[in-house]
């Protein structure tokens, strides 16, 4: 009986699976600071600029990619980034990238960030923008 158990066990601990994999997906809203760290510090970032072409145009973050959250087709586009590298989306002043943010999490991405107060957070604190 004792060795019956004890294969039953051994056979229920390689069967179950790891912790659940939403423990290891980051989805969280970050400080300016921690999104200037972010860009230094992480390989591959995928920054993106959710706000419209004409607030693109007038200031953005070095190296981001705009992805107007008003078009049609801004979910299909973000669907296309690369789920296994870390994104950072921003926007004027935090609601449409924490949507942005909401959708990332609903499409698997394993690590997304968004910056709290967005590009105007970004302004005051006299960090550079390009035009």
């Amino acid at each position: 009986m004792i060795r019956v158990l004890s294969l039953f066990m051994i056979f229920v601990l390689s069967c179950s699976t790891p912790s659940d994999t939403q423990d290891k997906i980051i989805s969280k809203v970050i400080s300016v600071k921690e999104l200037h760290a972010l860009i230094k510090s992480k390989e591959g970032l995928q920054l993106i600029d959710v706000r419209t072409n004409r607030e693109y145009k007038s200031g953005h973050l070095s190296g981001a990619v705009l992805m107007d959250y008003y078009q049609p087709d801004f979910k299909s586009k973000l669907s296309k980034l690369d789920k296994n590298k870390p994104v950072a989306v921003y926007c004027a002043v935090g609601g449409r990238s924490n949507s942005a943010l909401k959708m990332l999490k609903s499409l698997g991405f394993n690590e997304a960030y968004d910056l709290a107060g967005g590009i105007r957070a970004w302004q005051r604190e006299k960090l550079p923008i390009e035009k």
